[in-house]
């Protein structure tokens, strides 16, 4: 870890000025009583997303994790393990190949069909245009072709899109949003990830952000936080993201992480910013970070990862995350 002057500044410049960040001590209390049902495991690889506000942190695709009280709410949504479309407004949806599953008491199913053309299954991933609607994108890995559709998920409908979002590669897997139009396009191709950070519309097309090219080759991997000030992205890498040529090369997804700052209007990678713990994910107010360690899900500031407060769900490793 690096001395204290050093850890001091990266949370001023995750902050984007010169003040510490408020203190956390009140939004890292004792966890309040759950109504998750008891006897789960939680995996080091749990996918992890902050809702926009960073008030909470969506664990697997099924629990939202209170950040001020660690309380933990089941969503409804089954053992999805994966990540979920969460609107600007907090809204959530879990998207399958061919089916969205909306939160409620039942969870509401809406069926899609396959619109991409080929024999195999396609897969498909997409994010909230507004608070109603979904931009849905159909790839077929194999074959290569793509198609994209926008549903009303208030009466499941399904209407043409004038332009689908690019990736680096025909196998889009994963589409998140940022403030805006920003959207990280995750795809993948002979084996191999690629990012793209974009703004992107259906009425106006893809346009990739000027100096966001990344080199993922072999693995990657790369986490994207857009930060709420629409101007920033956080990347959260073990690759030694724009230090060299091929970063990722010889790097292990359970190696220390570096925090990393894109400027959106500058064009600009940040050098590295802080030494985060695997599978860190940072908040969109740049002032906390969450992880998994030894089953319970963790939360800190990111230039304080040592000062965390772990919670597990009921019935989980109760073991001292310590």
């Amino acid at each position: 870890m690096r001395p204290p002057a050093f850890l001091s500044s990266v949370a001023a410049l995750l902050l984007g000025c010169q003040h510490a960040p408020p203190s956390v001590a009140s939004a890292l209390t004792a966890p309040a009583a759950s109504t998750v049902a008891t006897g789960v495991h939680l995996a080091a690889e749990a996918p992890l997303q902050w809702t926009p506000d960073s008030a909470a942190v969506v664990v697997a695709g099924r629990w939202r994790v209170d950040r001020d009280t660690g309380a933990w709410r089941d969503l409804g949504l089954g053992r999805a393990d994966a990540l979920l479309a969460i609107s600007p407004g907090g809204h959530l949806a879990r998207i399958d190949a061919r089916q969205i599953v909306l939160p409620g008491s039942p969870a509401r199913t809406l069926q899609v069909p396959a619109f991409v053309g080929g024999e195999d299954e396609p897969s498909t991933s997409g994010y909230w245009l507004d608070e109603q609607h979904l931009y849905l994108h159909q790839a077929q890995p194999i074959q290569g072709d793509s198609a994209c559709r926008i549903l009303d998920v208030r009466d499941g409908s399904l209407s043409p899109s004038p332009h689908c979002v690019e990736g680096d590669f025909a196998a889009v897997h994963h589409l998140e949003r940022g403030p805006g139009d920003l959207v990280a396009v995750h795809s993948a191709g002979e084996g191999h990830p690629g990012l793209r950070l974009v703004r992107f519309t259906p009425a106006a097309g893809t346009t990739p952000l000027p100096g966001a090219d990344l080199d993922l080759y072999p693995f990657g991997p790369v986490w994207v936080s857009w930060l709420a000030d629409g101007q920033r992205a956080a990347l959260v890498s073990p690759c030694a993201l724009g230090q060299r040529d091929r970063p990722c090369e010889g790097i292990s997804d359970q190696a220390m992480t570096g925090l990393y700052l894109f400027d959106i209007a500058q064009g600009k990678l940040g050098p590295l910013g802080a030494r985060l713990p695997p599978g860190a994910v940072a908040a969109p107010d740049g002032r906390h970070i969450a992880w998994v360690r030894r089953g319970r899900l963790c939360v800190a500031v990111p230039a304080q990862a040592d000062a965390r407060t772990c919670w597990a769900p009921p019935g989980g490793d109760e073991e001292d995350a310590r």
